[in-house]
């Protein structure tokens, strides 16, 4: 799914993809069974076997986030609403610190690096701080000014964590202290 979420939105502006996102985020949800966490490859199974990564399993958020945005129709959200929530909450309720450390999955993190390797919690919290800004824009969307407030709010949580952990004084962000 990483590879998914990555070209979704060039593949959208050049194709009519809404049809087929709702069928694909349909198949995202489906990785949910036995768990929160979205599944790495969609579709999945009728049991949770896929397992989850950062990054890949954002896809599950990314994909309707990305539909919407390139079609104006908020029915996608709708559909997805719950099972998105329930993924973030699970973070949440596992890392109430604001950095990702638990239940991160595979720990695929970024191989493309030219450089330092960032660390995969690097590589997570930084999906989850994503995943926020597009919940709290699809929040807004659909008329749910709590939930916007709380996506805002949670996002600056991480942001706050983010930063005091990979931040350097210099501004440089490093994989971890």
């Amino acid at each position: 799914m990483a590879d998914a979420q990555v070209f979704w939105r060039a593949a959208s502006y050049n194709m009519d993809l809404a049809a087929f996102s709702r069928k694909f985020a349909g198949d995202m949800r489906g990785t949910q069974t036995g768990t929160s966490y979205y599944g790495i490859y969609a579709p999945g199974t009728a049991q949770s076997a896929s397992g989850s990564g950062a990054g890949w399993s954002d896809a599950g958020v990314i994909i309707p986030w990305t539909s919407w945005i390139q079609t104006g129709d908020t029915s996608v959200i709708e559909e997805n609403w719950d099972a998105m929530e329930r993924y973030l909450n699970a973070i949440e309720a596992a890392n109430p610190d604001g950095l990702w450390k638990r239940d991160s999955g595979i720990p695929f993190g970024d191989w493309l690096s030219p450089r330092e390797r960032p660390t995969t919690r690097l590589i997570a919290t930084a999906y989850w701080a994503y995943d926020a800004t597009l919940m709290r824009q699809m929040a807004h969307a659909t008329g749910r000014t709590q939930d916007a407030k709380k996506y805002a709010w949670l996002f600056e949580k991480i942001r706050a964590a983010f930063q005091k952990q990979f931040v350097h004084s210099d501004g440089y962000v490093a994989g971890g202290r």
